[in-house]
């Protein structure tokens, strides 16, 4: 039987590097061509390896711009005031009417109740604080990672 056929074709696939760290989760098509081709070994079911080195810049790996998709992830989907689970909707923590900007240090997951309390205000001047400070995540691929279903993954990340 061949190797790739483990690989089940509605599934994500974490694709490392020859040195074993993770550059990208792709589809079981891109994984299999990429095994077919024998551009890659399989480690597992849900784990390739490169055969060959790539050299990726940095920049290619950082997240850019954040989506209200991963900012929601990224919180948990949880009110970052009052963890509330409903209603939400992004909240920016200095208001973009007051020269606040959409980066993923300003812009947090909160209930709809929470962010027509705040309002034009700051957390400060409304007197709320966050039980989760907003970070931008070092890797869009450990990212993925950290928030995917997939526990056998997170042996890759290095922390």
């Amino acid at each position: 039987m061949e190797l790739y056929r483990k690989i089940k074709l509605n599934s994500s696939v974490l694709v490392l590097n020859q040195d074993f760290n993770p550059i990208n989760i792709a589809n079981a098509k891109k994984a299999i061509k990429l095994l077919v081709k024998r551009k890659a070994e399989l480690i597992s079911e849900k784990v390739i390896r490169l055969l060959n080195f790539i050299y990726l810049p940095i920049s290619r790996l950082k997240h850019t711009r954040p989506s209200r998709k991963s900012i929601h992830i990224r919180d948990g989907y949880k009110c970052v005031y009052c963890g509330s689970t409903r209603n939400l909707t992004i909240d920016h923590i200095i208001p973009t009417s007051r020269g606040g900007t959409s980066t993923w240090s300003n812009m947090v997951s909160c209930c709809s109740s929470c962010n027509t309390f705040k309002g034009n205000l700051t957390p400060k001047e409304a007197n709320m604080k966050m039980k989760k400070i907003p970070n931008e995540p070092f890797n869009k691929v450990y990212f993925g990672i950290q928030t995917s279903k997939e526990s056998e993954w997170l042996k890759y990340v290095y922390s």
